[in-house]
């Protein structure tokens, strides 16, 4: 599956963070990390968030909603480079264990586009 380009309407999972977070794929979970955030400073200064706004529908999300996502399944790279996703040990240890991750491209609300 490495380096298989995928375009997936998901169940949401419980939010890692706003670089990070888990999703159902064929009943397991995969843990999906968004491209670099590209806020310049003054967006972050003012507490804009990224734009795929993932931290942003997890007060909506109870384990039903759905969202569209693209990407590319990638095997994991190093813990060094895995640093900024700011995962908790729990999450370390279980992506570990899976080898591989979703580098997401675009991550968008299936049901209610103006959610987001």
């Amino acid at each position: 599956m490495v380096g298989r380009r995928v375009a997936l309407t998901l169940p949401f999972h419980d939010v890692a963070n706003d670089v990070a977070f888990w999703a159902d794929i064929d009943d397991r979970r995969m843990l999906v990390v968004t491209n670099r955030d590209v806020r310049d400073a003054a967006q972050r200064q003012q507490g804009l968030p990224p734009r795929h706004h993932i931290a942003a529908s997890a007060g909506a999300a109870d384990g039903a909603a759905q969202i569209l996502i693209s990407g590319t399944v990638e095997q994991l790279p190093p813990p060094e480079a895995r640093y900024s996703w700011g995962l908790t040990s729990t999450d370390r240890a279980d992506v570990a264990r899976q080898g591989v991750y979703l580098r997401a491209d675009s991550i968008e609300p299936a049901d209610n586009p103006a959610a987001f």
